[in-house]
């Protein structure tokens, strides 16, 4: 496992945005499992001025080699993060993630 996050959580709510871009919370886990990178979310910092805890893209491939775009709560201290949504990552990500 990536040091950054050991473990993914969800909820019935992220089951649901997760389908909605056809994917399911095992594509996530699958990405976890292929060492992913994780970029801190642009969104981050206006969710910083909010007070708000800052979310992280973990971009990688799934189980057969598609790269997927994953948005993650920032971790708790066992290093679990929150499952937000998550979709086939397009070319901006894609190129982020073979730099």
């Amino acid at each position: 496992m990536p040091p950054f996050v050991a473990g993914l959580r969800f909820n019935d709510a992220t089951i649901d945005e997760l389908a909605g871009h056809g994917l399911r919370v095992q594509d996530a886990d699958d990405v976890l499992a292929e060492r992913p990178k994780f970029f801190l979310d642009r969104e981050s910092k206006s969710r910083r001025r909010q007070g708000l805890q800052p979310r992280w893209k973990m971009i990688g491939p799934d189980a057969g080699g598609a790269l997927l775009t994953v948005i993650l709560e920032a971790p708790d201290k066992d290093r679990i993060a929150h499952i937000v949504t998550g979709w086939p990552s397009a070319r901006g990500e894609q190129t982020r993630y073979h730099q």
